[in-house]
């Protein structure tokens, strides 16, 4: 326990050395859950899963779709000339969105199941302003499979 309070110490410290000497005082707590619901897909007979199909099925292809964020952000001119820039807002549909487009593609090829599921983030190269600023979006891909009856 002494060794977990030695630690934490550290890393507070440390954290509070590198935040001050960039002008940063306070990093507000914050939480991040991701989840994914594929209840819906699951109510029309179709399979979403990360996990391979052991059964017997027909296959139908490799599809992967990648989707970046719409970013927009408004630029201010003060009365006094200063430039003032609002935070940067973000589609909140960046994720389902790619995956209800891969779902409903391997549906109009006839598959009834999507497996090895597989999501990973992507830089847009289009849309990286400088080394700070960097757009990132979504990429889903997965096999489009029939199963068999």
């Amino acid at each position: 326990m002494k060794w977990f309070a030695l630690f934490l110490l550290l890393v507070v410290a440390g954290c509070e050395t590198i935040n001050t000497s960039k002008g940063v005082l306070h990093i507000p707590a914050s939480v991040d859950v991701r989840a994914l619901d594929l209840r819906k897909y699951a109510e029309k007979g179709i399979l979403v899963t990360p996990y391979q199909y052991t059964g017997e099925y027909l296959a139908i292809g490799s599809i992967s779709i990648t989707m970046y964020p719409d970013l927009r952000r408004r630029i201010r001119h003060t009365a006094t000339s200063e430039t003032e820039y609002t935070p940067w807002t973000v589609t909140r549909d960046w994720l389902t969105t790619p995956l209800d487009s891969l779902v409903a593609l391997a549906v109009s090829w006839g598959a009834d199941a999507v497996v090895d599921l597989k999501m990973d983030s992507r830089i847009n190269p289009e849309a990286s302003i400088d080394a700070l600023t960097v757009s990132t979006g979504a990429e889903v891909s997965g096999f489009a499979i029939k199963r068999a009856e």
